[in-house]
């Protein structure tokens, strides 16, 4: 057969080489003069928390499974929010690294038609939890 194996055909947004440059406030990589900046440890868990929280299920165009399905859950009329964190939250555990999701939150302002996520986890780089929101 032609092409490349199968196992190159997934796109995971945070496999291992992608998983060691930085992203800008704006999510594109970041670049310091000429080079691309590298992070690791929990930096890169940071990030890839911050990154599995933002990715809507069907952006990637090469790996639509990838993401959280926000889209389909909210088009729901009286969609569960426990359905909506528990797919939040799985999405942050399966980040490398991060050991335990001790909670997500969803924010919504019905006005404003906006949210965000809050969530908190432990990695194996302290004992200390990380909070953040995107």
């Amino acid at each position: 057969s032609s092409g490349p194996p199968t196992r190159w055909c997934r796109l995971d947004p945070m496999a291992l080489p992608v998983r060691g440059f930085g992203l800008n406030e704006d999510g594109e990589l970041d670049v310091v003069g000429c080079a691309f900046v590298k992070i690791s440890g929990r930096d890169a868990t940071k990030q890839g928390a911050l990154v599995r929280a933002r990715m809507v299920q069907g952006d990637c165009y090469l790996d639509t499974t990838v993401g959280v399905p926000y889209l389909q859950l909210l088009g729901e009329k009286g969609v569960d929010p426990l359905v909506l964190r528990e797919a939040v939250r799985e999405r942050i555990a399966s980040v490398p690294d991060i050991t335990e999701v001790r909670g997500s939150q969803i924010i919504v302002d019905r006005v404003e038609r906006t949210g965000s996520v809050a969530y908190r986890f432990r990695d194996i780089f302290s004992s200390q939890p990380v909070e953040d929101e995107t």
